[in-house]
């Protein structure tokens, strides 16, 4: 096993090598499809374990001689975020598992944030006023994050969490293994980022507007960019459907 771990929490070091052992009771459970997320309490602190699937072979090659593995990159994202000062949850360990000498499979393990998904609290009805300020500080977050040049592949809504102080809306970056740094998006990579997000046109439509003004662009042409790039994700989803199909690939 292959293992880092915050200084923060080296005396916490014999519980954390336990976890990939999983004979932890998960208090609260957030995902648990292609990857496992859990609230656990260990020792005196409340985590989130998030472990990763075994990936197919040729990945399991690639991270055991060529690239960060999944959890890895997690980890050491974390860092780098809080370092450019945007939040996200205290890193706190992580752990690669190898078998028959080849990498198997990754935890990240991060303090617990209470807070909320930021997709869960668009649903909710809210006044004009209240959600007109939450979209600004939502669109003033994440101009933030493309004028420090970081720029997060995976930008949908349930991947942001968010809570309120009573004045202002904050927010943390969660699932960061693939982002980059030192990279300032164009226009048309921003609005890329806006369509992962999900959200229906009507909220696109009071959103760009905001991100346009900022930045000095044509809302409109946003607008356009972000239509382009939903229809060219829809078109590859149907074109792997269909394929996965005819081959039966699940």
């Amino acid at each position: 096993m292959k293992i880092e771990i915050n200084p923060a929490y080296e005396s916490e070091r014999e519980l954390l090598v336990r976890i990939p052992e999983e004979r932890y009771a998960a208090e609260q459970t957030f995902c648990c499809d292609r990857n496992t997320v859990v609230r656990v309490n260990i020792g005196s602190h409340e985590y989130v374990v998030k472990r990763f699937k075994v990936p197919h072979l040729i990945n399991r090659f690639a991270y055991t001689f060529i690239r960060k593995d999944k959890a890895l990159r997690s980890y050491l994202n974390a860092f780098r975020l809080r370092e450019a000062h945007f939040d996200t949850p205290e890193p706190v360990a992580y752990m690669a598992i190898y078998k028959q000498g080849l990498y198997h499979t990754g935890y990240y393990v991060s303090r617990y944030y209470p807070s909320e998904r930021l997709d869960e609290l668009m649903r909710r009805d809210m006044d004009a006023r209240q959600r007109d300020k939450l979209y600004d500080e939502f669109i003033d977050f994440t101009y933030r994050q493309h004028q420090a040049g970081v720029y997060m592949k995976d930008y949908n809504l349930g991947n942001v969490l968010v809570t309120y102080d009573g004045e202002h809306y904050h927010f943390a970056l969660v699932d960061i293994n693939r982002m980059k740094f030192n990279h300032y998006p164009s226009y048309r990579e921003a609005m890329t980022s806006f369509d992962q997000t999900g959200l229906p046109i009507p909220q696109f439509s009071a959103l760009i507007p905001l991100y346009a003004k900022l930045v000095g662009e044509d809302p409109e042409q946003g607008i356009y960019l972000m239509l382009k790039e939903r229809n060219r994700r829809w078109r590859k989803i149907r074109t792997r459907a269909f394929f996965r199909r005819i081959f039966h690939v699940k």
